[in-house]
């Protein structure tokens, strides 16, 4: 095979996995773990239900997968928020940065954190 062709296909392969991931987010934070199916899912992300097996194994590996995600996402958040900090910020302004992704995503309905 060609190497440009395996690097489409790579690249149809990211772009599957990372539309199931974005697909199982955004459902697992309206209605959680119990109120998402496989079907949902494959559907929201315009993939097909093997997708899901190929890349992730099962549903329950993909929602693990997504909420790992999700949480790695938000810790960065808090990061950067409290990198922002000069060396002389108070203990509020050290919990405003804290908190402030947190609130964020609550404004945001709970959906993907920045």
């Amino acid at each position: 095979m060609r190497p440009e062709k395996t690097d489409l296909r790579r690249e149809a392969g990211q772009r599957t996995r990372d539309d199931l991931l974005a697909a199982a987010l955004e459902l697992l934070a309206q209605r959680g773990q119990g109120g998402v199916t496989l079907r949902e899912i494959t559907q929201n992300a315009g993939a097909n239900v093997a997708a899901v097996s190929y890349h992730f194994g099962s549903l329950k590996a993909l929602c693990e997968v997504a909420i790992e995600h999700a949480l790695e996402r938000y810790l960065d958040a808090q990061i950067r928020e409290l990198d922002a900090l000069t060396g002389s910020a108070t203990l509020s302004e050290l919990a405003e940065a804290f908190a402030r992704p947190m609130v964020s995503a609550l404004v945001a309905g709970g959906g993907i954190w920045p």
